[in-house]
């Protein structure tokens, strides 16, 4: 699904791209050619984020504030009772964030240092639990023994293993679904801060609505560019992947999809002043239109053969010698 947005960006499998609505300034573009550099030619390695000196990207800090860190938070509850979860507020109650079922478990987004409180029916506080950097499972015990033997508490400590092992080796919490198969969707190049791949679809960009138009709405094909902003994560600059007409259509549809977004999951949501955002999803069956962007979204991760560079020098302000 793709999130409403005032700027043109699409979440893809494997990796990251940005795509706004200024042009990227093209770093070293009399050099490059196909995401390569020309046959003998010379590549200048931008050092930063800032030596690319791309206006759109000014919002951009170095280095993060110091301030709250953002982090996804699991909570298994391994006793045979239902659960009533708080947030901490600072006050004597707390704010009220939900129920996690008798060995079950669910998930939030919270900050660093942050605490939730477990309550039974009855109102006895069962534990009270404060968020830290690089643990991503906070598990409620069993009273049981016979609960340890069950398939959801085994999984359960197999990922805690995985995940304490990720965060030791990677510096960085795995976010994704554990376990997860290995990627099979094929990867941008991201050798250098700068690099650019340039390939073309055949979906072409609107600037009509096919189905109740009769004249041709779609160019024969269009052209996008991929430059790498960041290497790890691997993030990407992506042009002109949408046209005005369709990023005018999705904002339109948009309008008319958001709603007040809900904490929890599933018959369990509820509305709560804690998230006060509206959200609104558009599938890809929404209309023509949007599954016409889809098809174009589908062209941008199919990289093409890889290109060989060679470095000259080890130095982060070198210079590459690349070769087709």
């Amino acid at each position: 699904a793709t999130g409403v947005s005032t700027r043109r960006h699409a979440m893809l499998p494997a990796f990251a791209f940005l795509a706004l609505l200024p042009p990227a300034f093209r770093v070293g573009a009399e050099t490059h050619k196909d995401g390569t550099c020309i046959t003998g030619g010379t590549c200048k390695i931008a050092a930063g984020l800032e030596d690319l000196r791309i206006p759109a990207l000014s919002y951009l800090r170095a280095s993060p504030r110091k301030t709250e860190r953002p982090m996804g938070a699991k909570f298994r509850n391994f006793l045979r009772e239902d659960l009533t979860l708080y947030w901490d507020n600072g006050t004597p109650e707390g704010t009220y964030s939900g129920i996690i079922q008798a060995l079950a478990g669910t998930s939030t987004l919270t900050y660093e240092g942050h605490s939730f409180i477990f309550k039974k029916q009855s109102g006895e506080v069962v534990v009270r639990l404060t968020m830290r950097k690089g643990q991503a499972i906070y598990v409620i015990p069993p009273e049981d023994p016979t609960v340890k033997e069950t398939a959801f508490y085994k999984k359960t400590m197999d990922e805690m293993t995985f995940l304490e092992k990720y965060y030791a080796d990677n510096g960085t919490p795995w976010l994704a679904y554990y376990p997860r198969d290995k990627p099979i969707l094929p990867i941008w190049e991201a050798s250098f801060l700068g690099q650019q791949h340039r390939l073309e679809s055949e979906i072409g960009h609107l600037s009509c609505d096919p189905s109740s138009s009769s004249k041709q709405c779609s160019s024969r094909s269009s052209e996008i560019t991929l430059t790498v902003i960041s290497q790890k994560p691997r993030v990407f600059l992506v042009e002109h992947l949408l046209s005005e007409f369709e990023l005018a259509n999705i904002l339109e549809m948009g309008k008319k999809t958001v709603r007040r977004s809900t904490v929890g999951q599933g018959k369990g949501s509820y509305t709560s002043n804690t998230r006060t955002s509206r959200t609104g999803w558009l599938a890809r069956k929404s209309s023509p239109i949007i599954d016409h962007v889809f098809r174009r979204f589908a062209d941008v991760p199919m990289p093409i053969p890889k290109p060989t560079h060679q470095r000259t020098t080890s130095s982060r302000n070198s210079t590459l010698n690349c070769q087709r």
